[in-house]
């Protein structure tokens, strides 16, 4: 008998998959942190009393963390996450509980990006979601041309991001920042995260949807392509060897000695190269993890990263309270005052902490309590919560 659509059961969970998600996750928040949430111009922005260990932390980040590659990896991943969903759906109307479930993300996004943190992903990757649907059942090779038409359209001039490039400009913009987030009231950071999350839809979003589009149908050919399944050895170990030249070419542009991806005067030919550089260095990553997933020793230890990825949704906006809270003036107010060694720490330190509050929440209860939601929203009813006494 057809039961109807149903959240992913306990045991159906796919742990490899949760070990991916967690492990973007760490990556997302450790680049938020030192990009986005703590000064206005990420590593460009040299907070005073920053030293050698802060060059060497913003190296690091600038050539193997860097923002590009950890959004990509996380869309990547994402689209291997509606892939296996529609799978499972197949029978009872893919297509509409993933089309419900994307707007309930949107909304989400749209809440956490006005409310807590305008540097909110959600709202793009749930657009992006909604793009993807019409290509869920395709084949991977169809799923691969779909990737490099859209990475050529991203690449395109006419689509570059209208980021203000006036040093005037970028100076009063830079000085707002510093003023409202870690000195005004929750009134005045509210007002200066609503203009800036407005000028992040207006100017990158309409630029990267199409790298994130790329990024989701390569997520889902691997997940079609059985890669995460049956582990290729020799397509993986290619994948990791694919990420040398990549971390190469992102050396090249945090020294300057290239134009960056973002920046008006790279060439088109260049652009194209920049984005398979970033993304080829997120699947390298996602190799070398499901390589080592496939030893058991090192399984035994990336399987404790698997809660964090069973609540991806709950940790993420669990991240955006707390540092909205260490950063901002409603807070500690220290937007603007950490350097880049002192942000790095924090977040891994962070994200330890949540691993095991993760781990220590998933042995009482089903879901986060964000997934949880989600669910009861998506499918009409209250799910199960708690897990039953053993």
């Amino acid at each position: 008998m057809n039961e109807g659509p149903r959240p992913t059961s306990e045991r159906e969970r796919i742990a490899d998959i949760d070990v991916l998600r967690g492990m973007a996750l760490a990556g997302v928040l450790v680049s938020n942190l030192v990009e986005t949430f703590r000064t206005p111009m990420g590593r460009q922005y040299r907070v005073p009393g920053s030293g050698p260990a802060d060059d060497a932390v913003d190296f690091v980040m600038g050539t193997f963390f860097q923002g590009n590659t950890i959004t990509l990896t996380f869309a990547a991943v994402f689209g291997l996450g509606m892939a296996i969903s529609a799978e499972r759906l197949s029978a009872t109307g893919a297509y509409r509980v993933l089309a419900k479930r994307q707007l309930i993300l949107l909304a989400i996004g749209l809440l956490h990006g006005t409310l807590l943190w305008h540097g909110d992903v959600l709202t793009s990757y749930a657009v992006v979601g909604l793009c993807a649907l019409p290509f869920l059942r395709q084949p991977p090779r169809v799923l691969l041309a779909v990737a490099l038409a859209v990475a050529i359209l991203f690449c395109l001039p006419i689509y570059a991001p209208r980021f203000p490039h006036d040093p005037a400009e970028r100076a009063r913009r830079v000085a707002e920042a510093l003023e409202a987030y870690p000195n005004g009231s929750w009134v005045v950071v509210e007002a200066q995260r609503l203009r800036d999350f407005r000028d992040m839809w207006k100017v990158a979003f309409p630029h990267w949807v199409f790298a994130e589009l790329m990024a989701f149908c390569l997520g889902m050919a691997a997940w079609r392509a059985r890669v995460i399944q049956d582990k290729p050895r020799r397509l993986l170990h290619g994948l990791l060897l694919a990420g040398i030249p990549s971390v190469a070419l992102a050396i090249l542009s945090y020294t300057r000695r290239v134009p960056s991806l973002n920046a008006p005067s790279a060439p088109f030919p260049l652009k194209l190269l920049y984005l398979a550089a970033y993304t080829n260095l997120g699947f390298a990553y996602g190799a070398g993890i499901v390589l080592l997933l496939g030893r058991p020793f090192w399984r035994r230890w990336l399987l404790l990263v698997a809660p964090m990825g069973q609540m991806t949704l709950s940790n993420y906006l669990m991240q955006s309270i707390v540092f909205g809270f260490v950063f901002y003036g409603y807070g500690l107010g220290q937007y603007g005052r950490w350097p880049t060694a002192i942000t790095a720490a924090g977040g891994v330190a962070f994200y330890l902490l949540q691993a095991f509050f993760s781990a220590a929440w998933l042995r009482r209860f089903r879901f986060g309590p964000a997934e949880w939601a989600w669910r009861s929203l998506n499918y009409g009813s209250w799910q199960p919560f708690a897990k039953a006494p053993q």
